[in-house]
């Protein structure tokens, strides 16, 4: 799920996506860090919107 949110942060702020997910913004931070966002995810937010 986290993965899912990668790239929605440039539209939206990740304390709204956050919220909406009921997810902690520690654990989002935790877990983005030091990765990167493959096609699979890119077409997954785009699904989502």
């Amino acid at each position: 799920m986290i993965a899912k949110m990668n790239k929605a942060p440039e539209q939206y702020k990740t304390k709204e996506l956050c919220q909406l997910l009921k997810l902690p913004r520690s654990s989002y931070y935790y877990q983005v860090k030091g990765k990167s966002v493959n096609d699979n995810t890119h077409a997954m937010i785009k699904f989502i919107k």
